[in-house]
């Protein structure tokens, strides 16, 4: 979500967005519709400008998002003074952003917000060893930077994780598929929460799309997949804990 007052920048921003695949939603620039659309749309992260047609009401709409939507925020402004950063300062905003910008600016904002509120009190953040990949999980989803933006997906909604060399490959019940360097054990150490299971060296599944056990196969949204010897004993445990 984008609150600004300024047509030509908000435009601008949405454009940018737009074309890194992002779907912004221009709030009209004020306080009043800003708070209607949060609670409407419940966007995913929003950018907020801090001064409304010369008020600070971008403060109080991100201080509304702090208390009440728990999603990441952006401060954007014109005004890189100590009085204005200290303000937004008390706020605890994701990240900030002082114009003019550039997209570069823009997406890496977006990256730092993502990955500051992924460290609160209401998040994990995945951080793994060897220069692997860093996944944020906040609110039940994870998000996947692909292509220079943040791909949101529901853990609920992953069917299986398979290893691939020195990635992981995440397939998600709409046939989706998101390469992340990252290692297995990584993966089922943040998704145990949600009944994730390894049953193969080189594979992790959510239960929950189990079709059928047969001998060292099982099929999960339609697709085969070995079972381990060591690993069968302990999928049999999952499912009858889970039934």
């Amino acid at each position: 979500m984008i609150v600004e007052d300024e047509l030509m920048v908000a435009t601008n921003l949405a454009m940018i967005l737009e074309a890194k695949g992002y779907e912004p939603h221009d709030s009209g620039g004020t306080k009043e519709k800003a708070l209607h659309l949060l609670d409407t749309i419940k966007p995913d992260i929003a950018i907020l400008d801090i001064n409304l047609h010369g008020s600070p009401d971008g403060i109080e709409i991100g201080n509304y998002i702090k208390q009440q939507l728990n999603i990441p925020f952006i401060f954007l402004t014109s005004n890189s003074d100590k009085d204005t950063i200290d303000a937004a300062k008390k706020v605890n905003p994701s990240a900030y952003l002082v114009k003019p910008f550039k997209a570069d600016d823009i997406f890496a904002a977006i990256e730092i917000a993502v990955s500051n509120f992924s460290g609160d009190e209401y998040s994990t953040v995945m951080q793994t060893e060897n220069d692997e990949e860093k996944i944020s999980i906040f609110s039940g989803s994870i998000f996947i930077k692909s292509n220079n933006r943040y791909i949101k997906t529901a853990i609920t909604d992953i069917t299986y994780v398979q290893a691939v060399d020195k990635y992981v490959e995440i397939f998600t019940r709409d046939k989706k598929r998101y390469l992340v360097r990252s290692s297995l054990d990584a993966i089922l150490l943040k998704f145990t929460p949600y009944h994730f299971i390894r049953v193969h060296k080189s594979y992790v599944i959510n239960p929950h799309y189990l079709e059928q056990i047969n001998g060292q196969l099982i099929v999960v949204d339609e697709l085969e997949i070995p079972v381990g010897r060591s690993f069968r004993d302990s999928l049999i445990k999952l499912i009858d804990t889970l039934h």
